[in-house]
């Protein structure tokens, strides 16, 4: 179901190689830890970076989305550190909105597809904030039901003057 999603995303994967999973499966009881610590809710002001780093993805479109396509498609159906977030992102999913994506027609993968979209969006602002030295917006990076509105502070935020 993640590689049905992530097709939405980044379009058709071909089928690789295997790469070894014990340092996915760590990091992702690392990640669940601090998940069920924060009740599901995580605070792009309060993010500790370690986790941020894990969790980016590249943007669709952009040349780094390309090579993680094919370095999650090598990995044909093993698990790895590239596929980390989003389990995150599926995890949240499950136990703080219900939504399960095995069980999702075409028009709730659709909708999925766009609310991970927009969850690598925040993350990549995040991160890019951060690197800048710059304030950034707080928010739930999880709140897939006011997105629209996230990103509608973060285009303000953008347009106020420094």
């Amino acid at each position: 179901m993640l590689r049905k999603l992530l097709n939405r995303l980044f379009g058709p994967f071909s089928s690789g190689g295997v790469i070894p999973l014990g340092e996915f499966l760590i990091l992702l009881q690392k990640s669940y830890a601090y998940l069920r610590k924060h009740r599901y809710r995580v605070l792009s002001t309060e993010l500790p970076d370690d986790l941020l780093k894990k969790w980016l993805m590249p943007m669709p479109g952009e040349k780094q989305a390309e090579e993680y396509k094919r370095s999650f498609a090598r990995q044909n159906d093993t698990l790895s550190q590239t596929q980390l977030p989003v389990f995150v992102f599926d995890h949240v999913l499950q136990k703080r909105f219900n939504r399960d994506i095995s069980t999702f027609d075409a028009a709730e993968m659709e909708i999925a597809g766009r609310d991970l979209r927009v969850y690598i969006l925040l993350l990549n602002y995040i991160f890019g904030m951060r690197e800048a030295g710059r304030s950034l917006i707080e928010f739930d990076i999880f709140d897939v039901e006011n997105y629209d509105a996230i990103i509608e502070r973060i285009e303000a935020q953008e347009t106020e003057p420094e």
